[in-house]
């Protein structure tokens, strides 16, 4: 519910949702010691920046600044 709310309010497409979904329940099944001392939130947080940052091209921060 938390994931398709926020997916919602950032106008995710339903794709990157269920791949967000996916190394989510990854997470959670196969690194359960991930889990010790942190709050589900955050993994569901950390999930989303991976699939939604990581994938993709992205220039640098310092490529926006050369002619």
């Amino acid at each position: 519910m938390r994931l398709r709310d926020l997916c919602l309010k950032l106008d995710v497409s339903n794709d990157l949702r269920r791949k967000i979904w996916t190394c989510f329940e990854f997470t959670l099944v196969h690194c359960a010691d991930l889990m010790k001392d942190r709050h589900l939130d955050q993994l569901l947080l950390c999930a989303f920046y991976i699939m939604a940052k990581v994938p993709c091209n992205f220039k640098k921060f310092r490529e926006f600044y050369v002619n």
